[in-house]
């Protein structure tokens, strides 16, 4: 095989590589281009949207917020009392003990008087035996469950059994939401009925100071 020969292979390989390395950085770029125009779009949705008039419409869709939990005790009271404070007209919290080893199911129960009641639960995905459901009729949108450990896609899945809202959202045991956060999750479901799942944006709150939930 002549020096000439090699040339031309390695010329050519160079050659596909360029392209190759151009081509995957103008895709890039132009995703770069319309997520700017997407932000901007939400950023001035954003701006002057008046959300706090959805937070009473009786028009909005009903929300499940399930919060598994895990060996949460430290945290679990105060992120409750957090999600029952959310300006929405209609929601229901369900936190699902995942079997922890700690004192986060005595906690719960303790702190909000819960009382364990007869429910049938549907079984419409397979998940780990549940133990008990409590309630509080003074607290009629939270709902604690009681499970084996099974991890949090077990627990999830519990959640959204006994759910009988439309729509749930998820958050973990140790993390809180901004009082307008169900009327802003909502939003693309009703502005768009083909949308089937929307996401949010996470901060880190070490170091900062909460106040009221």
């Amino acid at each position: 095989m002549s020096s000439e020969f090699i040339k031309q292979i390695v010329t050519g390989f160079n050659y596909i590589v360029f392209y190759y390395v151009l081509a995957i950085n103008t895709i890039y770029f132009m995703q770069l281009i319309m997520s700017a125009f997407g932000l901007y779009d939400y950023i001035r949705k954003m701006h002057y949207s008046d959300y706090k008039k959805y937070t009473t419409s009786v028009n909005m869709i009903p929300i499940s917020v399930l919060v598994p939990a895990y060996n949460e005790e430290n945290t679990i009271v105060d992120n409750i009392k957090s999600l029952l404070a959310l300006n929405y007209p209609s929601f229901e919290v369900i936190v699902i003990n995942d079997g922890s080893q700690d004192n986060t199911f005595h906690k719960i129960v303790e702190a909000y008087n819960l009382k364990e009641i007869s429910q049938p639960v549907r079984h419409l995905i397979k998940t780990k035996s549940v133990k008990g459901i409590y309630k509080n009729l003074d607290i009629p949108n939270l709902i604690l469950v009681d499970k084996e450990n099974g991890g949090k896609a077990d627990a999830l899945n519990v959640g959204i059994n006994i759910s009988k809202y439309p729509v749930f959202t998820t958050i973990d045991a140790d993390s809180i939401l901004e009082s307008d956060s169900l009327v802003r999750v909502i939003m693309p479901f009703i502005e768009d009925h083909l949308t089937v799942a929307v996401g949010g944006i996470v901060r880190i709150a070490n170091g900062s100071k909460i106040k009221d939930g």
